[in-house]
């Protein structure tokens, strides 16, 4: 399940148009490196410690790879690249390296993740920006009239998917 809110965003093509509706991503966590070893490491006769040097070693040999300008096929994961950006120059001749403006990483998933993503569900959730709006009014309310406000110990409502990553780019929730 993806979870995802909604924001309204211009057209920066055309600053005039109104906005519209689009969804963004919203992550639910950040699954970290030692914690990715552990979930190999019971899935295989492998260490935590064998699988976290194993993936580290990967890591560093992609990163090698990417500078040597190779591409990356990881099954069906899919595959990694480097493209440019650059400058303008008026001819091939004109053009030099220092017309290159940045270096970007580029992700093409696998045939299997593409089979997987193509057949994902969707949840709508809060954005965090809704959601501290929420928090905010929640505590204005009881620092006011603390007698006649309802009890909140600063945790998000119980219905309330607080994405911690992903970025949120705009003022809609639900």
């Amino acid at each position: 399940m993806i979870n995802y809110s909604i924001s309204m965003r211009r057209n920066v093509a055309d600053p005039d148009a109104p906005k519209k509706a689009y969804a963004v991503a919203q992550s639910t966590r950040v699954v970290e490196l030692d914690e990715l070893a552990k979930m190999v490491a019971m899935q295989t006769t492998a260490t935590r410690a064998d699988v976290t040097a194993a993936l580290i070693a990967t890591v560093e040999n992609m990163i090698f790879a990417l500078l040597r300008g190779e591409q990356i096929r990881l099954g069906d994961l899919g595959k990694f690249y480097i493209t440019l950006s650059s400058k303008g120059a008026d001819s091939a001749s004109e053009f030099t390296a220092a017309n290159i403006t940045g270096v970007n990483i580029r992700f093409e998933p696998g045939k299997e993740l593409s089979k997987e993503l193509s057949a994902a569900e969707f949840n709508l959730v809060p954005s965090r920006k809704a959601i501290e709006e929420l928090l905010r009014e929640q505590k204005k309310g009881a620092s006011t009239d603390e007698d006649d406000a309802p009890e909140n110990d600063g945790s998000t409502p119980e219905d309330a998917t607080t994405p911690d990553s992903g970025d949120d780019g705009g003022d809609f929730g639900v």
